[in-house]
């Protein structure tokens, strides 16, 4: 199963614009004590399509973009990603500890297109 994001546009004359994302940092496991105890540097990808894996960090990377809404007083755009794209975790770069609960912010950006 894949998910979706929605993005309404309620601007009465929008313009073509992009949505983006960035990780705070790498993905943590925390113990008990809320101190970090193990990190996966690299472990974020972001996937396009099948074979087209790009690394998921610090840079903000566009991950969707829509058009001006045409006039219309709102419009509401939706896509769906399959279970297989958009941001995931790769675990080809580092082990990993079963038992640990990892966890990072991501940080959306809404901008026009430029």
């Amino acid at each position: 199963t894949g998910w979706s994001l929605t993005v309404p546009d309620s601007r009465a004359r929008s313009t073509a614009w992009r949505l983006s994302a960035a990780a705070e940092g790498d993905l943590t496991s925390y113990d008990e004590s809320d101190q970090p105890r193990h990190t996966l540097p690299g472990a974020l990808i972001f996937v396009r399509a099948a074979d087209t894996a790009e690394p998921f960090g610090l840079s903000p990377v566009e991950v969707w973009s829509g058009e001006d809404n045409d006039g219309d007083l709102a419009k509401v755009w939706t896509t769906t990603w399959a279970a297989d794209r958009g941001i995931l975790m790769t675990t080809s770069t580092n082990p990993f500890w079963v038992r640990d609960h990892y966890t990072t912010n991501i940080n959306w950006g809404l901008e026009p297109e430029t």
